[in-house]
C-alpha cells in the first residue's frame, strides 16, 4: 500500500479551460483503482462582485447523508450570506415561492445527485430566468450534477454559478477523501458565497 502519492487534480478556471497540478495526497489501492483523484474544492467563474448591497431573498435546499458533507457546506455558504438551509425533505415547491435566488446543494451517489433532490426539481413549476446555483460534495474529481442542471434549465431556471469540493467516502473500512471537507474547503465555499449575484 503507498502512504502518499504524487496526483494529478483539476482547477476549473472557466467555462472549457482546465488547469491540470499535481499534489501530494493518500491514496489506496481501492481508490486508485476506480481513478478517484483529490482534487481541492473548486467552483466555476463567478457572477457578481464581494459588493452584495442589497441582498437577493436567498435560500439553501440541500440533501445530505452519512457523513454530512453537504450539510457542512450549506451552512457555510448560508451563514456568509445571511440565508436559511433546509434539507430536502422539509421542503415543498411552494416553500421556494418568494424566494429570488435558490442554492440546491446534494452529495454524489451513483454518479448522480440524491434521488429527493430530483424529485423537488421534478415538483417545481415552470420559471423565467430564476436565479439559482449548486453546489455538491463527491469523493470523485467530477461534477455530477449534470442531469439536475439539465432538469433546471428545461424549466427556465438560470443557474449563475457551481461550487463542488470533496467529501469523506467509506466504502467498506477504507477512508477516502479522509478530512473532507477541510476547513480549505469550507472558506472556498465561503468565498464562493460572496460571489454570488447580488441583484
Amino acid at each position: 500500500m503507498r502512504d502518499s502519492a504524487a496526483v494529478k487534480h483539476r482547477v476549473r478556471l472557466r467555462a472549457g479551460e482546465e488547469k491540470w497540478g499535481t499534489c501530494q495526497s493518500p491514496v489506496s489501492p481501492i481508490a486508485s483503482a476506480i481513478d478517484i483523484l483529490p482534487p481541492p474544492a473548486y467552483n466555476r467563474p463567478a457572477i457578481g462582485n464581494d459588493n452584495r448591497g442589497a441582498a437577493l431573498k436567498t435560500i439553501l435546499v440541500y440533501s445530505s447523508k452519512h457523513h454530512m458533507n453537504t450539510e457542512r457546506v450549506a451552512q457555510a455558504i448560508a451563514t456568509e450570506l445571511g440565508a436559511e438551509a433546509r434539507k430536502v425533505t422539509d421542503v415543498k415547491s411552494p416553500d421556494l415561492d418568494g424566494f429570488d435566488l435558490i442554492g440546491f446543494g446534494s452529495g454524489i451517489n451513483g454518479f448522480d445527485v440524491h434521488p429527493e433532490m430530483h424529485a423537488l426539481v421534478d415538483s417545481l413549476g415552470e420559471a423565467k430566468g430564476r436565479k439559482v446555483f449548486l453546489f455538491s460534495t463527491c469523493a470523485s474529481r467530477k461534477v455530477w450534477t449534470g442531469k439536475l442542471r439539465e432538469k433546471l434549465a428545461a424549466k427556465g431556471y438560470s443557474v449563475v454559478d457551481e461550487f463542488c469540493c470533496a467529501g469523506l467516502w467509506t466504502p467498506g473500512l477504507v477512508q477516502v477523501r479522509k478530512g473532507h471537507p477541510s476547513a480549505e474547503d469550507l472558506d472556498a465555499a465561503r468565498a464562493f458565497a460572496r460571489k454570488l449575484p447580488s441583484s
